[in-house]
């Protein structure tokens, strides 16, 4: 099996004298999102680590570099079926000329390689084990305030609200693959679905938060974890590529069910945390589950009238290309009120680079966009990159 190489060079930066590296095996690990026990591609978990006597390590994914310090050297990385590593290149260094564009000194910056992989049956097993440890993270959170039903979780939903909005989303993703079981106890839920548009989601939730009036917290935890494990006990033997009806008449697959519930729980835990005072860790490899199951599988398939909000369109054609270092990269191009994946090769009039989860806290408004460039968990390039304002206006989240 190769193993991550040294080099003497990257594009950008040059290091010397590279030390001795080794390759460690591991039966599974939380540094690249991976569970131990849980088999992901077929292959082995390894991590590669640098020797202590260097002063620093370069971490190149193929798109991205960034540096770290020794302590924080570590990358992991899945073999894939064959036994063959992602390309990851680990590059110890001494000198860089080019110190203030990368920062060595001032931001020390922890590089893992995700599992990118590009389709929703090779991160079926992901999704699966991320949606039931988010759930179980989720309900202890909430079973951790003294006061749900008073705590303000944001700024219109009390802890126990945010908690009957996500237990809602799961019964109704039940409905969605098992038609044995019941529906969401909401009238005239259906109807509301199919013409629900992003701008218009607060208004759906407020809906469906007046029918369910259920605000005991332990009732809420109990009631959401049964329909997440009804909703992962039916779709056990599912196609996760086969696609439902989502809101606004979107197709959206089965995988892509379980990576925007889990989501869910990290947008919603991220609230209930602040407001309590209790930290709130999202695995990055969990949070690119959304973006990369769930919104780019739906424009693929169908998006319905989601975007269709009446915002003021751009006055041509606009492409935009996301990468991180836990999905591959894809760009999407809207045009005449359409989104679509464009194929491979396709130049891009704007790039986004992005940490998935606080990317993720920034498309549903928990964090600014300027917050998020400053702290380089977003960076915007491209040729055109004036142009992003016009996608972004047709193109984005609800905040609620």
């Amino acid at each position: 099996m190769p193993i991550p190489s040294l080099c003497q060079a990257v594009p950008r930066c040059r290091w010397e004298a590279p030390p001795p590296h080794r390759v460690v095996r591991r039966s599974g690990g939380a540094g690249s999102g991976h569970r131990r026990g849980v088999v992901v591609g077929g292959g082995a978990d390894y991590g590669c680590r640098c020797g202590p006597s260097s002063t620093g390590v370069g971490v190149e994914l193929g798109h991205a570099a960034s540096l770290a310090p020794p302590a924080e050297a570590s990358i992991s990385c899945v073999a894939d079926r064959d036994g063959r590593v992602p390309w990851v290149r680990l590059v110890p260094f001494y000198r860089c000329r080019n110190r203030a564009r990368w920062g060595i000194r001032r931001r020390a910056i922890r590089c893992e390689s995700g599992a990118v992989t590009k389709n929703a049956r090779d991160r079926w097993p992901d999704v699966r084990v991320a949606v039931h440890q988010a759930t179980q993270r989720f309900t202890a959170l909430v079973r951790s305030c003294a006061t749900p039903t008073r705590t303000m979780a944001t700024k219109e939903w009390t802890v126990s609200d945010s908690t009957v909005h996500v237990m809602s989303i799961a019964m109704l993703y039940v409905s969605l693959v098992d038609p044995d079981a019941n529906s969401v106890p909401v009238p005239g839920l259906d109807s509301a679905l199919q013409r629900t548009t992003v701008d218009t989601v607060s208004s759906l939730n407020v809906l469906v938060l007046r029918h369910l009036t259920e605000r005991d917290a332990d009732v809420l935890c109990r009631e959401l974890s049964a329909a997440v494990d009804h909703l992962l006990r039916a779709t056990a033997q599912s196609d996760p590529g086969s696609t439902v009806r989502w809101l606004g008449g979107a197709s959206v697959t089965v995988a892509g069910l379980l990576a925007h519930l889990t989501n869910e729980l990290f947008i919603h835990g991220w609230d209930i945390a602040r407001a309590t005072g209790q930290p709130w860790p999202m695995p990055q490899a969990d949070a690119a589950l959304f973006f990369d199951l769930f919104f780019l599988d739906m424009v693929r398939h169908d998006h319905g009238v989601l975007i269709d909000t009446g915002a003021r369109q751009p006055a041509g054609r606009i492409a935009v290309a996301f990468r991180s270092a836990y999905t591959a990269q894809t760009t999407t191009v809207l045009e005449n009120g359409r989104l679509t994946v464009a194929p491979p090769g396709t130049a891009p009039d704007a790039r986004i680079t992005y940490r998935p989860a606080r990317f993720n806290l920034m498309l549903f408004g928990r964090i600014g966009m300027l917050s998020a460039v400053l702290h380089r968990d977003v960076i915007i390039g491209g040729p055109r990159p004036w142009l992003l304002p016009g996608f972004l206006r047709v193109v984005h989240m609800p905040n609620s």
